[in-house]
């Protein structure tokens, strides 16, 4: 049976949410159900948000990013340790949303494994023109959110640490601590390992 797998535009209205996500993870690691922690979060207003939609949009993505990754990242996400904190929030966006995974994977990994400086306009192009060609739902989207989720996908890049900034796009490599290595393994996430490191 073929995997059928859907792309979506929606990250054009999501941000990384480091903080956010070290909040709740802090949270969910005390045991706190989604229900409770939605309470807490818009009574103390935690995540600074004064329209009500907008914060449980925001609740429902940090929650399903945080849900997507082994339980052991939550103490990881909440600690000092803010470069391992932020990669792992990377992974949970690569794991809910496909076409950003396929984005690092795909352009991201290869730009650390041929040893190349800095992600390109045409890296960018590339890779939405070839998916356009392999996804009807991706062709039929405006050049304006596709223009938005090309910033996005930079953006998120720069906010977990992986490139320099968001104008010259330069790769940093960074060294993942043997903890977070081993519990991506451990937990079958190592796509998203070699997406990070630059491996084959």
């Amino acid at each position: 049976m073929v995997k059928i797998v859907r792309y979506s535009a929606g990250m054009t209205s999501k941000i990384f949410g480091f903080v956010e996500s070290k909040k709740m993870a802090e949270l969910m690691a005390a045991g706190y159900s989604k229900e409770e922690l939605t309470q807490i979060i818009e009574e103390q207003n935690l995540f600074s948000l004064r329209d009500a939609k907008r914060l449980r949009r925001t609740v429902n993505y940090v929650y399903e990013r945080l849900t997507s990754l082994p339980k052991e990242a939550l103490s990881i996400i909440s600690s000092s340790d803010i470069e391992a904190g932020k990669v792992l929030v990377l992974v949970g966006i690569m794991r809910t949303d496909a076409l950003f995974g396929e984005f690092v994977y795909e352009i991201y990994r290869m730009k650390k494994i041929l040893g190349e400086r800095a992600i390109e306009n045409r890296d960018l192009n590339d890779f939405f023109d070839d998916k356009a060609n392999q996804s009807d739902e991706v062709a039929g989207w405006s050049e304006a959110s596709v223009k938005k989720l090309k910033n996005v996908y930079i953006r998120n890049l720069v906010d977990a640490g992986l490139l320099e900034d968001a104008k010259n796009r330069t790769v940093i490599n960074i060294i993942l601590s043997g903890k977070v290595e081993k519990m991506l393994r451990d937990n079958g996430m190592e796509t998203y390992l070699k997406a990070i490191k630059g491996e084959r």
